[in-house]
């Protein structure tokens, strides 16, 4: 699979850059893109104040001219975000705010097993500098440093996963 990304200048004319993309999106596909990625703002300036100007119902003009070209992806993103609002709101209505929690708590139990493990690695590496030879304790300091690195990444993971869960609830609460 070929993929193409695709860089234009915008004006603020929206025909023009509806005009611009389709031959960009042509000019790809002749050199065997199977897939075309357009900036995120191709129909208006990079401006706030444009999206309504230029906003249009899902099946509008830009995803019709498009859409015949070449595969394009743009709105990935605010699919999964519908995706997981929905799925936090179906979880929420299914098993409440309580059982939530404890699903984001089940997904903290790898966080807590990689921090057991770094413990003893820390724990068997204070023992074997007092009695083990020097190549031992480097490793087991080593294999530590190891599952710090990891520890790190999963409790990052776990916390953008839980702050993802509870803007979820958040946004769904009713009020």
């Amino acid at each position: 699979m070929r993929a193409a990304l695709i860089q234009m200048p915008v004006t603020e004319d929206k025909r023009e850059n509806l005009e611009t993309a389709c031959r960009r999106l042509r000019e790809v596909k002749a050199r065997g893109a199977d897939v075309a990625v357009l900036p995120e703002m191709f129909c208006c300036p990079y401006d706030n104040a444009c999206f309504r100007a230029y906003g249009e119902e899902e099946g509008g003009e830009a995803q019709s001219a498009l859409s015949a070209a070449v595969p394009v992806v743009g709105s990935i993103l605010s699919d999964a975000a519908e995706s997981v609002l929905a799925g936090a709101g179906l979880m929420r209505g299914m098993v409440g705010t309580l059982g939530t929690l404890a699903v984001a708590g089940l997904c903290l139990l790898p966080l807590l097993r990689l921090g057991c493990q770094y413990a003893l690695y820390q724990a068997a590496s204070l023992v074997a500098a007092a009695v083990g030879p020097k190549k031992l304790v480097k490793l087991l300091s080593m294999l530590g440093d190891a599952f710090a690195l990891v520890l790190a990444m999963t409790g990052t993971s776990a916390v953008l996963l839980l702050i993802s869960l509870l803007s979820s609830m958040t946004a769904l609460a009713p009020g």
